[in-house]
């Protein structure tokens, strides 16, 4: 069976996702945050890769950023 395109882009954004969420759990915040920001290069159209991000950011006290990718999140799930 072949993969599309877009599902094979939005495949490897979930893997991106779930790797930051490891790298989260270890508390290498800002690894996690990268990972975010590769998955968001592919697919950014998830609005979870938003809000995750945002959580990130908030725990590193980057409130501004965090309230970006919060809109960003909302916007894409209206």
């Amino acid at each position: 069976m072949k993969v599309s395109p877009v599902e094979g882009t939005k495949g490897r954004a979930e893997a991106l996702k779930e790797l930051a969420t490891s790298l989260a759990r270890g508390g290498e915040m800002r690894r996690a945050i990268a990972s975010l920001d590769e998955a968001i290069a592919l697919a950014p159209w998830l609005a979870t890769l938003y809000c995750n991000r945002a959580h990130l950011l908030e725990s590193l006290h980057r409130s501004e950023d965090a309230l970006r990718d919060a809109r960003q999140a909302v916007a894409l799930t209206l």
